[in-house]
C-alpha cells in the first residue's frame, strides 16, 4: 500500500470512529427513565513517507486516542418541563483537587493584597530615591 493510500485508509477509519454516537451513546431504557450516556474523546494522528537517495523508502501512519464518560442525561418518561430532564456529571474532582481549589479561593485575597502592598512599597522607595537625587 502506497503512502497516499495508507493515509486515505487511516482517515476513512477515523471517520467511522468519530461521529455523534461516539459522544452521545445509545439510549438505555428502563421502566420510567431514558438514560443517554455522554462522553468526551480526543485523538492524535500522524503519517508520513520518505525515501533515501537510492529510492528505498517507506511510509507509516499512527493514531491514538481515548474516550472518557463525562455525564448521563436522564429523562423521566411521562413528565414534562425542565424537571423531566437531569444531567448527572460523572467527572468528580479528587479530594486533593478540591482541597487545592478551596485553599486557592480562600487565600487569593491575601495574596492579591500582599502583591499590591509590595508594589506600593517599591513605588514609594523609587520616589524616595528620585527625590534624594
Amino acid at each position: 500500500m502506497e503512502g497516499d493510500e495508507l493515509f486515505k485508509y487511516a482517515v476513512d477509519e477515523l471517520d467511522h470512529l468519530i461521529n455523534a454516537n461516539t459522544v452521545m451513546g445509545d439510549p438505555i431504557e428502563s421502566e420510567d427513565k431514558l438514560i443517554i450516556p455522554v462522553a468526551s474523546f480526543g485523538f492524535g494522528f500522524g503519517g508520513g513517507t520518505g525515501a533515501n537517495e537510492k529510492g528505498a523508502g517507506g511510509s507509516g501512519v499512527g493514531a491514538g486516542g481515548g474516550i472518557t464518560p463525562v455525564a448521563l442525561v436522564v429523562i423521566q418518561k411521562g413528565a414534562t418541563g425542565f424537571d423531566s430532564v437531569r444531567v448527572l456529571s460523572l467527572k468528580r474532582g479528587g479530594v486533593i483537587s478540591e482541597v487545592i481549589a478551596t485553599i486557592g479561593e480562600s487565600i487569593l485575597p491575601q495574596v492579591t493584597e500582599a502583591i499590591a502592598a509590595m508594589k506600593e512599597k517599591k513605588a514609594e522607595e523609587g520616589e524616595g530615591s528620585a527625590q534624594e537625587a
